[in-house]
Order: C-alpha cells, then sequence, then structure tokens
C-alpha cells in the first residue's frame, strides 16, 4: 500500500534505464499519480528494452482503466515533440512487455513502440467484451470504462498477426481461438517461436471451451506440430484436467518436439492414483505403447512409462521435465479450497512416487531431471551400483532419487 505517490517522474535522468518492473502495486489513493508517473519515465526513457506492469491480481474488484498499455505509452511520440522531452522521440523498440491484470489494445499509440517486441507475458488479462460469470466482473459499467483502453483478447492476437509481429517467446494464460490462428500463421522463414508456455482453461471457461482448443492445438496440422522443430522450452499447465493433460491423443505431438530443453506437462491424476497406486496397471499406456509390452518394466504408470520414456525416446536433449498438476474440472465452482488442496497433495505425493520406481532402459546413458512443482521436489538421475535399487534387476542402470538424499549424503 501506498502512503504517498512514488516520485518516478523525477528521475528525468536515468536517460540508459533499461527495464522497468511496477510489481503488486495496490496504490490507491495515489493510482492515477504513480501510473502517470511511469507513463513519464517511458517516455523518457529512450533506451528502454523491457515493462513489466504488475498490478495486484484482481480477485474481487474491477480492474482500474489506469492499468492499461495504453496508459504506459501515453506520452512517448512517433514524431513530433513529446511532452516529456523537448526533442523528437522517436519510438521504442521494446523487446520485452510482461502485463498482469490489465488492459490491453494495440492502438497506433502502443503500436509503433512494440515493432521489435520478442517476448510477450499475459496474465489475468481483462477482456472488457467478456460476459460477467457468476454475476461477478472485473468491468465497470458493463466494460464502457474499461473498453476505453481495453481491446478483446482475440482482438489483440489478430492485431499482432495482421502487423506480423512473431513473438520468440509467449506466457499466456487464456488460450482462443484467434490466438491458436496466430500460432498457426508463422510465415516461413520468419522468426521462430522458441518458448511457449500456457496456462489454459481458466475457472470461468469449462471444458465445453477448452478441450476443442486443446485438440486444436495438438492436431496434424496444429499450432504444436508448426513450431515443434523450433521450439526450446514447452510448458502447458492447465488449471483443470481435460484434453490439455498429456494423453495418449496428444503424445505424437509432443514427441515431435526434438529440440526441447524444457518440457512441462500436467498429467491426469485418475492414471496416476491408478497406476502409482496398483503397482501394476498400465492405464492408457497399452493404446499407445504397445512397442514396451515386453519391456520387463512395462507395468508402471503413465508417467514412466508415456512421458519419462517419451522424452527418452524422442527428446533426447531434454534437461528438465517438469510434471504439473491440474485441478479436478468438478472442484471448478467448489466454494471452499479444502478439496482442492486434498487432490494436489495426494495426486503430487502420487507423481513422485511414480517417478521413483521408475528404472530406466540398460541402453540410457542420461536421464533429465524431473521437477515436481507442487511439491517443490527435484529429482535427479543415479545409477544403480548393486547396492540398492528397486529389486528389478536393474543394476548399473539410471533411478530417479531425489536430490535431497544426495546432498544428504554429501
Amino acid at each position: 500500500m501506498c502512503k504517498v505517490p512514488l516520485p518516478l517522474n523525477s528521475l528525468a535522468s536515468i536517460g540508459v534505464l533499461q527495464t522497468i518492473v511496477l510489481k503488486d502495486i495496490d496504490c490507491a489513493p495515489h493510482s492515477a499519480e504513480i501510473v502517470d508517473a511511469l507513463a513519464w519515465m517511458v517516455a523518457r526513457s529512450t533506451h528502454l528494452t523491457s515493462i513489466d506492469l504488475l498490478p495486484a491480481k484482481p480477485y474481487t474488484k474491477p480492474v482500474d482503466p489506469l492499468y492499461s498499455l495504453h496508459q504506459v505509452f501515453k506520452y512517448c511520440s512517433t514524431s513530433a515533440s513529446s511532452p516529456a522531452t523537448t526533442e523528437v522521440n522517436k519510438p521504442l523498440r521494446i523487446h520485452h512487455l510482461g502485463l498482469n491484470a490489465c488492459l490491453v489494445r494495440l492502438d497506433p499509440n502502443a503500436l509503433p513502440h512494440l515493432r521489435h517486441l520478442k517476448s510477450l507475458s499475459l496474465q489475468s488479462i481483462v477482456d472488457p467484451y467478456m460476459d460477467p460469470y457468476d454475476n461477478d466482473s472485473f468491468n465497470l459499467n458493463s466494460g464502457d470504462e474499461q473498453k476505453k483502453f481495453g481491446s478483446s483478447l482475440d482482438e489483440f492476437w489478430r492485431t499482432l498477426k495482421r502487423e506480423g509481429l512473431w513473438l520468440e517467446e509467449i506466457v499466456h494464460e487464456d488460450v482462443g481461438a484467434a490466438f491458436l490462428d496466430y500460432l498457426e500463421a508463422y510465415p516461413t522463414g520468419s522468426t521462430v517461436l522458441k518458448a511457449l508456455n500456457l496456462r489454459p482453461d481458466p475457472w470461468y471457461r469449462g471444458l465445453s471451451y477448452s478441450n476443442p482448443m486443446a485438440r486444436r492445438f495438438f492436431s496434424e496440422l496444429g499450432a504444436l506440430r508448426k513450431h515443434a522443430h523450433n521450439l526450446k522450452d514447452l510448458r502447458i499447465e492447465p488449471v483443470y484436467e481435460g484434453d490439455w493433460c498429456f494423453d495418449t491423443y496428444n503424445v505424437d505431438a509432443v514427441s515431435a518436439c526434438r529440440q526441447l530443453k524444457v518440457l512441462g506437462m500436467s498429467v491426469l491424476s485418475d492414471h496416476v492414483e491408478e497406476d502409482a497406486s496398483s503397482g501394476n496397471g498400465v492405464g492408457i499406456v497399452r493404446a499407445a505403447f504397445n512397442s514396451y509390452k515386453n519391456h520387463p518394466n512395462y507395468s508402471c504408470s503413465i508417467i514412466q512409462k508415456s512421458l519419462i520414456n517419451t522424452t527418452l525416446t524422442h527428446i533426447p536433449s531434454l534437461d528438465t521435465l517438469q510434471v504439473f498438476c491440474s485441478d479436478l474440472d468438478w472442484l471448478r465452482d467448489a466454494a471452499c479450497g479444502n478439496s482442492s488442496a486434498s487432490h494436489f497433495s495426494r495426486t503430487n505425493a502420487k507423481i513422485i512416487e511414480a517417478v521413483k520406481i521408475h528404472v530406466a532402459p540398460e541402453e540410457c546413458q542420461r536421464l533429465p531431471r524431473v521437477v515436481v512443482p507442487g511439491k517443490g521436489a527435484v529429482l535427479v538421475e543415479k545409477r544403480v551400483d548393486g547396492k540398492g535399487g528397486n529389486g528389478k534387476g536393474e543394476n548399473g542402470r539410471l533411478i530417479y532419487v531425489p536430490m535431497s538424499e544426495l546432498m544428504d549424503k554429501h
């Protein structure tokens, strides 16, 4: 909470400033003064390349129209003297833009400064054209106030596509048709997409909306196949379980991303529960991995057989595998979070259990580290030397152990 407005506009001498981050701000009654001071600072910082405007997440109150892309660049000029300086102010060359709980519109005031944009993060973006849900809305006066400075998310991605602004790194939550159109439209020989971090299916969407988007994304002609040969970092963490989770239908699309260094996927909890707890269940593995039928470790879980062995076979350069847990769809409208908390705790524990009993094929010489963010756990490779193991004839082969165990021994 800001007791007095920050005097950002007094920092006139910072001509070489390259990065601005305004984070977790809840500055009433000084919000207007602070955002205005930020705009003056942006206009004066001719070497600026990175902006993050990250106000506090609006769980219960409408988003102030002050938090918008338009406000950030309102004192910047492209051809005339700027109010912030007596010199002609050329367009900024912004390479990274991060917005949280903001309004976005690529209007003539903002576009000139984003022609060199390579990295974009959009989280909790407010769409003033979206219908209210659950008798609640982040908009004011049916969105009329926000519509002055914010477009729909679909229009935002259509504008990026129309203007030919092709990104190298994207962090995005709400995956819609226009966003998929954008991903599928990258021209051959243009900028290549290297990192894609998605958190689709927010609570107000539902599976009837998100599942078709996932099916399209993973399809033979979908966005993932389009960028498979260039992606180095792919993370997909849906808020709720559904078709965005790793499953037999999307394993081929994921396997095509052979250049990945980081892969993060959510797994379906019923597969984890069935396979890890029974010890011999194959769940959905049988249909997709018949080639492993005679493998001595065939009875392992979806995480071991599908996710881990897929990376070993098809993504040999992978350094980090993140395994996420998503919430259950029937808890989408739950009034209390206790059931969700129990679900996450139980499922993440089962994920770790499944990873720990994995035994790599004999020919495997390295394993990517496995991270389970829900438990803060990191599991790394260890070669069995005959003194331990899981009793499955794995001497000399690689298994996973918690990093903390190795550190304790040293």
